[in-house]
């Protein structure tokens, strides 16, 4: 529930769209495509992320489960085609109207979903709708699977972060943390601790943190949260994040989480002046586990890091690698030009 986007904003700070993508990201295991290997959705999210969008409309039927059709039509908007995306969409509704309860629940989420990824780039008069047909289908997929986690996480997501115009509503949100906490208690944990964080409530979050760490003292996703609550104190939060990657990888762990611990404890010692020596030795495994989407950052943070520690030649090379890739980011390019000024 808490991505963080990752890597340079706080959950609480998510905007409407984004928070209710990265809330409803999960997928279904096994699919059907036209003429990709098993595993295929591995196959399709490796094309999707590399922005092959024109030829996954070529190899993804509209007819696909739901998993698989998710990446058609997130496709379709990618290339400006959103009027074909949501026809197709309200076409395999109907189409699916009859299916399962289990696949009609899987299909209304991948709706919210997609609403979702529509109205990030509608106009300020069509997003609102868009925004609402996606909690529409959240709630209706929760109808339909009361105790499924991807949908209850999807739900949870668009409750905390909404704006209340559109059905954002944060009493709602915690009322389905304690439903996620019925089916999973460590998962609850995190959503209610993702609400006082979205509330700015630190004493709710320090007494919910305690909790917590009675059941589940080494859990990895209560410190990185912890790290959030620390806010811009950098030397508590490092040292927060410094334990939890000491600890070790944990069974079943997300396999982005290691990652996410390792760059956050790089941006707090970046931007504090402290932990250079832990921040440094965690480069190794934070790169050698890195997502693509996330290196940007990663290496303009492991540029300033060098610099800091005087090693200014090697500062350069990590900055001119970071600039080739850089994303469409006004606060990474004003990083990168302050960087330059100091080498």
């Amino acid at each position: 529930m808490l991505n963080l986007n990752l890597f340079e904003h706080r959950a609480l700070r998510l905007s409407l769209l984004s928070a209710l993508l990265l809330c409803g990201a999960s997928t279904i295991a096994h699919a059907r495509l036209t003429d990709l290997p098993s595993p295929e959705i591995d196959t399709v999210e490796s094309r999707y992320q590399a922005g092959e969008y024109q030829a996954l409309l070529g190899l993804i039927d509209a007819d696909a489960p739901a998993n698989l059709m998710a990446f058609r039509l997130k496709s379709l908007i990618k290339l400006e085609r959103e009027d074909e995306a949501e026809d197709e969409l309200t076409a395999w509704l109907t189409a699916n109207a009859m299916a399962s309860t289990s696949a009609r629940a899987q299909g209304l989420k991948m709706a919210g979903d997609i609403y979702a990824n529509m109205a990030m780039g509608a106009s300020v008069f069509s997003a609102p709708g868009l925004a609402s047909k996606s909690l529409e289908s959240y709630q209706a997929a929760q109808q339909l699977a009361p105790k499924d986690m991807d949908i209850a996480k999807a739900l949870f997501g668009f409750y905390l972060h909404a704006p209340g115009i559109v059905g954002g509503d944060e009493n709602k949100a915690r009322q389905v943390a304690l439903n996620i906490a019925a089916i999973s208690p460590l998962e609850g944990q995190l959503a209610l601790l993702d609400v006082a964080l979205k509330q700015e409530d630190n004493k709710t979050f320090d007494a919910q943190l305690a909790e917590a760490r009675k059941a589940f003292r080494t859990d990895r996703q209560l410190s990185l949260r912890h790290s959030v609550r620390m806010g811009d104190d950098h030397e508590k939060a490092a040292a927060v994040l410094s334990e939890a990657i000491g600890w070790g990888k944990q069974p079943d762990e997300d396999a982005e989480l290691d990652p996410q611990l390792r760059y956050q404890l790089l941006k707090h010692a970046v931007k504090g002046g402290v932990y250079l020596k832990e921040a440094s030795e965690g480069m190794e495994p934070l790169f050698a586990n890195l997502p693509d989407k996330y290196r940007p950052w990663a290496q303009l943070r492991r540029a300033q890091l060098l610099a800091l520690m005087g090693d200014k030649t090697s500062a350069r090379t990590w900055l001119d690698s970071a600039a080739q890739i850089a994303p469409d980011d006004k606060a990474f390019s004003k990083e990168v030009k302050a960087l330059k000024k100091q080498l």
